[in-house]
C-alpha cells in the first residue's frame, strides 16, 4: 500500500525569477519547489523572496499583478513586483508576511493579505515547533 505523504502545515508564497519573469506561487517545501522550477525551465532560476501565506494569499497576489500576468503563474518581473520583492526579500517569513500584508493594503484597501487576529503567534508557535522538531 502507498504511504500518504504528510503535507506541512506551514506554507510560502514565493517569487522564483527566471529571466524577466517571476513565478509567484505557495508550497509547503520551497527547496522541493524550487528544485523543480530550475529542472523544468531551460533557464537560471532564483528565489527572490518568499513569506508564510498559502493558495489565498497567492490568489490575491495574482489578481493584483493580472495586468502582468504571462501564463499559469508567471508573471513579467515589472516595477510593482520588484518593489513588493523589495520590501519583504532579507526578512523573516513571518515579518515579510505583515510586510506584505501593509503593502498590498495600502495599494488596494483590502486587509485580505494582511495576518488575521492571533495568527503571526500561531505562525511562531509553529516556527518554533518545527525548528525543535529538526
Amino acid at each position: 500500500m502507498p504511504s500518504k505523504r504528510v503535507r506541512s502545515p506551514i506554507q510560502f508564497v514565493y517569487f522564483i525569477r527566471s529571466e524577466n519573469f517571476v513565478k509567484i506561487g505557495w508550497a509547503t517545501a520551497l527547496d522541493t519547489r524550487f528544485n523543480n522550477c530550475q529542472i523544468n525551465n531551460p533557464h537560471h532560476v532564483e528565489l527572490l523572496a518568499y513569506f508564510r501565506g498559502g493558495v489565498e494569499e497567492e490568489g490575491n497576489l495574482h489578481a493584483v499583478f493580472s495586468r502582468y500576468h504571462h501564463r499559469g503563474e508567471w508573471f513579467v518581473y515589472d516595477e510593482p513586483i520588484r518593489e513588493l520583492v523589495a520590501q519583504i526579500k532579507d526578512r523573516d517569513p513571518i515579518d515579510a508576511r505583515i510586510v506584505a500584508g501593509e503593502w498590498y493594503f495600502n495599494l488596494t484597501g483590502y486587509g485580505t493579505l494582511r495576518p488575521r487576529m492571533g495568527e503571526i503567534d500561531a505562525m511562531r508557535a509553529a516556527q518554533h515547533h518545527a525548528a525543535n522538531v529538526r
